[in-house]
């Protein structure tokens, strides 16, 4: 319950201006979404019922997924999508993945931290690349910098430029 309650804050502590509000609204949006996609699935995997542990890891996944983007989504429609399919891809890891994972690859994985900030923030990466690349700068207005440092007014940096710098840090943090 706590770090549902503070994860937008999480997300946004290191941003000014419309860019933190963005972020706060965002993160709140991708996490409710994330709570019923999990609740939902939880509930078809086990005919009616749900799992504590799904439930409690799964709520969370929307918050992490849209972590690295949560500043950069203008459209609260893309934060609803994001969380609700991180909310169901936690489920269904931590539900079909994890027994296979301590089976196969002796990983015992007590926390599903593999299901929960892994993957999410994985794809949550490529997400935020894809969001980069695609978006533009029009959508931002006079706050293009404070999304992205060197684009706007005065840089040369293009979108597809900053898409592959956002792909770059996701491996170099892999790395």
């Amino acid at each position: 319950m706590f770090l549902w309650m503070y994860w937008p804050s999480f997300n946004s502590a290191l941003l000014d201006d419309n860019s933190k509000h963005r972020a706060i609204v965002n993160t709140t949006y991708s996490m409710s979404t994330s709570t019923i996609g999990c609740l939902l699935t939880s509930m078809l995997l086990h005919k009616g019922k749900m799992n504590a542990e799904q439930i409690i890891n799964g709520s969370l996944a929307g918050g992490i997924m849209i972590g690295a983007s949560a500043d950069m989504i203008v459209s609260p429609f893309i934060s609803l999508i994001i969380g609700f399919c991180g909310g169901i891809l936690s489920t269904l890891g931590i539900h079909f993945l994890e027994q296979p994972a301590y089976k196969y690859l002796y990983l015992h994985d007590t926390a599903a931290i593999a299901w929960v900030h892994f993957v999410p923030g994985f794809i949550g990466g490529l997400i935020s690349a894809l969001i980069a690349g695609v978006t533009p700068e029009r959508e931002f207005g006079n706050d293009i910098q404070n999304v992205f440092k060197y684009m706007g007014p005065g840089y040369d940096r293009s979108n597809s430029t900053q898409g592959g710098i956002q792909i770059a840090a996701i491996f170099t943090t892999l790395g």
